[in-house]
């Protein structure tokens, strides 16, 4: 962080817009990552302007994501869901199918958080979307995520789902999963109804599944019911 800061003083002494919207951007993901979400929401939005003085676009929409996770990290929730549809729109505009399908989780669980309708069969949309562009970690990302909202209705094969899910994207990296974002973990809440020895039993089974059964149970699961924000 020192770093980056003296950087930034330099690169506005020399008149480096760019450079300094690039160094606010990594101060940003630095502040995130140790847990000062204040300052690195604050960090985003002058890398936002920064890179709007520049004209730069590009770093525009690179940056709107950063600004839409501390939003949502800071629990300005309604503010998340705003910004996190304009990092989809933004990237659709673009053409940038790969970053606009990386919004989809998160908008959903936003949307999730905020005890809105449909938030399942969108989550496995998301799945379906990231194994159709063949993204496998955001495929299993978008399955922890899939688990965790149909807990409440379906908690072994959530518990299968997850339990799998989080084997393979151990040997992969990336990602957040539910907990990171503020919910408690698929394992708790499946717990309090199925016990914890048959929650332990149904995660080993999924850990013997391969991705593609992973998906097969995921989409075959009937969802009539909404499942319940936490």
């Amino acid at each position: 962080v020192e770093l980056y800061l003296e950087a930034v003083d330099l690169f506005e002494r020399l008149g480096e817009t760019e450079r300094v919207a690039f160094c606010f951007y990594g101060l940003s993901t630095a502040t995130t990552l140790v847990g000062d979400i204040d300052a690195a929401l604050d960090y985003a939005r002058r890398a936002e302007e920064a890179y709007s003085a520049c004209g730069l676009e590009d770093g525009v929409r690179r940056v709107a994501p950063a600004i839409a996770f501390a939003s949502w990290m800071a629990g300005h929730l309604e503010v998340a869901a705003e910004q996190w549809e304009r990092a989809a729109n933004m990237f659709h505009e673009a053409g940038d199918v790969a970053e606009e399908l990386q919004t989809c989780v998160a908008r959903a669980i936003v949307d999730y958080q905020l005890g809105r309708d449909g938030i399942p069969q969108r989550v496995r949309g998301c799945v379906e979307a990231m194994v159709d562009y063949g993204d496998v970690t955001g495929t299993l990302m978008a399955l922890e995520f899939f688990a965790r909202v149909i807990v409440s209705s379906e908690p072994e094969t959530a518990v299968r789902i997850a339990g799998g899910a989080r084997t393979l994207r151990s040997q992969l990296g990336g990602g957040h999963t539910p907990e990171t974002v503020g919910l408690t973990s698929t394992w708790e809440e499946a717990a309090r109804s199925l016990g914890t020895e048959r929650v332990a039993t149904a995660s080993a089974e999924g850990e013997r599944l391969d991705l593609d059964a992973l998906v097969h149970v995921a989409l075959s699961v009937g969802l009539n019911g909404e499942g319940d924000a936490a």
